[in-house]
C-alpha cells in the first residue's frame, strides 16, 4: 500500500485533494525541511493534523494518520499521539544505530529497544 504526504505547506485544495483518494493512511510530515532537525510539537502542528483528520463518523476518507518527522522525545510522541494512529520516528534511531555500531548487534538491539522504550513513554 502506497501511502500519500502530506504536508503544512500544501494548499487546502491539494489536501481535499488527497482526502479525495480515500486511501487507508496519510503520512502527515509534521513541518518543511531536512530530515534528522528536530521538530516542535505545537497548536500549529496539532492544528494541522486536525485538518486532515476524518471527520467524526465520516465515512470513507483517510482514515488513520500517521505523523512524524524530526520526532526525538518522548515528549514530542506525548503530545503527538492523541491526534494520530500512529507517531513516527525515523532519525533518531537511524542515530542510535550509528552511535552503537561498533559495540555489536547485540548492543544495537538493546539500545534501539531502549530508545522505542523511551519515546514511547514506557
Amino acid at each position: 500500500v502506497s501511502v500519500r504526504v502530506a504536508a503544512p505547506s500544501m494548499t487546502r485544495e491539494r489536501l481535499a485533494l488527497l482526502a479525495a483518494l480515500k486511501r487507508p493512511y496519510v503520512y502527515a510530515a509534521l513541518r518543511s525541511g531536512i530530515t534528522g532537525a528536530s521538530t516542535t510539537i505545537d497548536e500549529a502542528t496539532l492544528a494541522f493534523i486536525r485538518s486532515i483528520a476524518p471527520e467524526k463518523g465520516a465515512s470513507g476518507g483517510i482514515t488513520k494518520i500517521l505523523g512524524g518527522f524530526g520526532i526525538r522525545t518522548a515528549e514530542q510522541a506525548r503530545l503527538l499521539a492523541p491526534e494520530v494512529h500512529a507517531v513516527v520516528a525515523g532519525s533518531v534511531f537511524v542515530d542510535c544505530i550509528r552511535e552503537n555500531a561498533t559495540k555489536g548487534t547485540d548492543a544495537v538491539r538493546a539500545a534501539v529497544a531502549a530508545r522505542a522504550r523511551d519515546l514511547s513513554g514506557h
